[in-house]
């Protein structure tokens, strides 16, 4: 039986007397899931969030929704092998429920890579109907801006003092440190003698 239906059945004894009988069938499941929309949200320097809304499944009902993601350099090399297997759950999104599901790309899963980052999205029914419904890309950068210490500024009278200043990147390292003179020095940190007072 491969579908919903009325289904008749008979039994013929040796004689020739007919009994019969018939079965409603319904509960076969054929219909793959559904969903509205997608799209992603919460946009970090460490990742992202990928929503679907809409999502069901007028019959069986929801099982999962799996979210396999990948970066665009090195190939698939940061896709999750089996992605698709009920052991793995490290793709597999959060039922927010009216239909809504939720999943987090975490750049530390990805190589910490910056870059387009490809995710995919499949629904799964109770009794295995699966249909991939979404694709979406986002190009993650590091937006997160970077810190800057400064230390030396005197308590006391003196002729001069020596600042020595620090910068810190939590996303892509610092590049180089600019000096109130205009001077660009590469790295990040170095040191500037101040001989009068002022702002630098």
């Amino acid at each position: 039986i491969c579908s919903n239906g009325n289904y008749t059945f008979k039994v013929t004894d040796n004689l020739g007397n007919v009994a019969s009988q018939t079965l409603s069938v319904t509960k076969i499941d054929k219909t793959t899931p559904t969903y509205t929309s997608a799209e992603i949200k919460n946009i970090t320097t460490d990742g992202f969030d990928v929503y679907v809304y809409g999502v069901s499944d007028g019959q069986s009902g929801m099982k999962v929704v799996r979210f396999p993601t990948w970066t665009s350099a090195n190939g698939q090399d940061d896709l999750a092998g089996d992605w698709n297997s009920d052991s793995n759950t490290s793709v597999k999104g959060e039922d927010l429920g009216n239909g809504t599901y939720k999943f987090r790309v975490n750049r530390s899963e990805h190589n910490n890579e910056f870059g387009n980052y490809i995710t995919h999205v499949y629904l799964y029914d109770n009794v295995g109907n699966s249909t991939h419904v979404a694709s979406l890309t986002h190009n993650l950068k590091d937006i997160t801006n970077p810190t800057i210490q400064i230390t030396g500024n005197p308590t006391s009278w003196v002729k001069s003092a020596t600042l020595t200043i620090t910068g810190a990147d939590y996303g892509t390292g610092v590049k180089s440190i600019t000096k109130p003179d205009g001077t660009v020095v590469t790295g990040s940190s170095t040191t500037y003698t101040v001989t009068a007072n002022g702002n630098y």
